[in-house]
């Protein structure tokens, strides 16, 4: 029942690739398969990790990453007048990057967090790891960071 639980509480980025990259948001999951596309086309980069344009998604014969169009998307239905920003997580070292609209202050958890003075070489080497299949150990060692930054992340706030 993942695909219930997270109907209205998850918002997936994917981009559609037919006829022009255009952004779709996805919150409603009609089913556990449906769920899954839905992460594994959010997880689709073009001719990197798919060997296509993308993965098919919703009867869409190409879908893939939602961050060529939305890196943080706000999550459907979101009211932020009353509720204020939504909760984010970037796995990139967002000042470092220069994404076009993207400060720091916009996202809660990120590389930045932990880590604010390394190089962008060596962000760029983490990153490009993670994009590529690693060893157990290179892959614990990612977890790790990811798990620090949401710990620095848990620890600078005020409960």
């Amino acid at each position: 029942d993942a695909h219930e639980r997270c109907r209205g509480r998850l918002t997936v980025a994917v981009s559609k690739r037919e006829g022009g990259v255009s952004e779709l948001a996805v919150n409603d999951f009609t089913s556990r398969d449906d769920l899954i596309e839905a992460l594994v086309a959010t997880s689709a980069i073009p001719y990197f990790s798919v060997r296509a344009q993308g993965v098919p998604f919703r009867g869409e014969p190409c879908a893939s990453d939602g961050g060529e169009k939305a890196f943080c998307p706000v999550p459907i239905g979101w009211d932020v007048e009353n509720s204020g920003r939504p909760f984010t997580i970037c796995p990139f070292h967002v000042t470092r990057l220069g994404f076009a609209g993207i400060e720091r202050s916009d996202v809660d958890i990120s590389p930045d967090v932990t880590e604010p003075d390394k190089s962008l070489k060596e962000f760029l080497e983490y990153a490009l790891q993670g994009l590529v299949i690693q060893s157990p150990d290179q892959l614990e060692d990612l977890r790790d960071l990811g798990y620090n930054d949401a710990r620095t992340w848990l620890q600078n706030q005020t409960v």
